[in-house]
């Protein structure tokens, strides 16, 4: 059974793609209480305390998969 070191040494690609959902049911971007709470003061990618959760889990799983790309 091929590892996933394999598949990248046999040339496969990553390519990180997000998609979030922002339907009424998860709350508005502006109400600081839901998941999707957008932070004024997050400005840059590098300041992870004021991402939201959405945004620390992009950020953690692009660091991560930006090494194979």
């Amino acid at each position: 059974v091929p590892t996933f070191i394999d598949y990248l040494c046999g040339g496969c690609e990553i390519n990180l793609m997000v998609a979030i959902d922002f339907t009424r049911s998860s709350g508005s971007p502006m109400d600081p209480g839901t998941p999707h709470a957008i932070n004024p003061r997050s400005t840059s990618d590098s300041d992870v305390r004021n991402l939201n959760e959405y945004e620390q889990a992009i950020v953690a799983i692009g660091d991560i998969l930006v090494k194979y790309d």
